[in-house]
């Protein structure tokens, strides 16, 4: 049996779709009972899901992003990875080398995908808000930050766009306890820049449930 999840499309009036397919696995050479296959739908019938092969260790392979050339971005098993349009999977670096992470967005035009990274901080990881940057033919992972400006503060960039702002939430301490806050970016720089936002919370505590 199989399922289907779609995460993403480009700015196009016939937008190609990004997503992937759950397969039940039933060969027991395999090394998992399930597999996920990362790809694209492309119009105008949508009719088959277009996906990369890997290694059949490689069984978890999402897609989250897709840009208007069809370059695609998502995670294979737990690692951050790029697929440009001819199918071709690169490796995004963590903000900490050797971590895992996910690219969960890639905007129009711009390449620059953004998602979260893993830092080591005492033995111990925080998802980090990360953007990814190709130069000369290498990628570039660069920590967004956090609130309230710690290195030990996880976070996560849910999207950004051509201009190079971008969103997403990061914890904070309210009290002694800890909370999600929302954040924006101005262009292309960390949260603690000046200009940055901290997107307010709801002006009450518990807010009332419709009957």
């Amino acid at each position: 049996a199989s399922s289907t999840a779609c995460y993403a499309l480009n700015q196009l009036e016939n937008p190609s779709l990004g997503g992937y397919a759950f397969y039940n696995n039933t060969d027991p050479q395999l090394p998992q009972p399930y597999f996920y296959l990362g790809g694209i739908w492309l119009a105008p019938d949508y009719s088959t899901l277009m996906h990369y092969d890997e290694p059949v260790d490689r069984y978890a392979r999402k897609i989250y992003g897709v840009d208007n050339l069809n370059n695609l971005v998502g995670s294979i098993n737990g690692w951050a990875r790029y697929v440009n349009a001819s199918g071709q999977t690169e490796l995004l670096p963590s903000v900490y080398p050797g971590q895992r992470g996910e690219a969960l967005w890639l905007p129009p035009t711009s390449g620059q995908p953004v998602g979260w990274s893993l830092t080591l901080i005492n033995d111990t990881n925080y998802a980090r808000p990360t953007r990814w940057e190709k130069v000369g033919g290498t990628w570039y992972a660069h920590d967004l930050g956090s609130l309230d400006g710690l290195p030990a503060t996880s976070g996560y960039a849910h999207m950004n766009n051509d201009a190079g702002v971008t969103v997403g939430k990061t914890l904070v301490k309210v009290g002694t306890a800890d909370a999600w806050r929302a954040f924006r970016t101005v262009a292309y720089n960390p949260i603690e820049s000046t200009n940055a936002l901290s997107l307010p919370p709801l002006p009450v505590a518990d807010p009332p449930l419709a009957a």
